[in-house]
């Protein structure tokens, strides 16, 4: 499933394994509208092979994927595709797992998920690719093994700020 949005500054994302959630990442994470193009694909072979045919900018995958570990899909993408910004994204809790796939992500983020935080953390995570102008040193970043995560008290600061319905209170409860 591909959707395209208007060509303004469009950006590729590979969403793996994302099935249950497909819709809300649709509409809610990279709307087409903003000008992004989302492929979804079931497991990891399928995602290698569309990294392989296109070029992303971000890749979202599930931890437990049916026919590969993520981390070996992220360390594939690492390699490869130096440039694309590596999420996983998951409600799995085997520990083991998730060390394996920490290493090889940027961001490594549990479900369940506020869409507005996700969006948040990709859009911190993309912003670095407009302000690296020089290609050497936007391959260098890019095999940074992961990026540091502002704490979620941060992300649920700015969500309140930028709210319509802010308040003073509702921000002092969070602090």
């Amino acid at each position: 499933l591909t959707t395209k949005g208007p060509r303004m500054s469009s950006q590729n994302a590979l969403i793996v394994g994302q099935q249950e959630i497909a819709e809300d990442l649709k509409y809610g994470l990279c709307k087409p509208e903003n000008g992004w193009q989302l492929t979804f694909v079931a497991n990891g072979r399928e995602a290698l092979a569309a990294l392989s045919d296109s070029k992303y900018d971000l890749l979202i995958t599930e931890l437990s994927l049916p026919d590969m570990e993520a981390n070996a899909l992220l360390a594939e993408t690492r390699e490869s595709h130096p440039g694309v910004v590596r999420f996983v994204l998951t409600a799995d809790d085997n520990r083991e797992r998730m060390l394996r796939a920490i290493s090889q992500s940027h961001q490594f983020l549990t479900k369940p998920l506020k869409m507005e935080t996700l969006q948040m953390q990709v859009s911190n995570s993309l912003a670095l690719r407009t302000v690296l102008t020089d290609d050497k040193l936007h391959a260098r970043i890019s095999q940074i093994h992961s990026l540091p995560t502002l704490p979620s008290i941060y992300n649920q600061l700015v969500a309140e700020m930028q709210s319509e319905t802010a308040s003073m209170q509702k921000v002092a409860a969070l602090i």
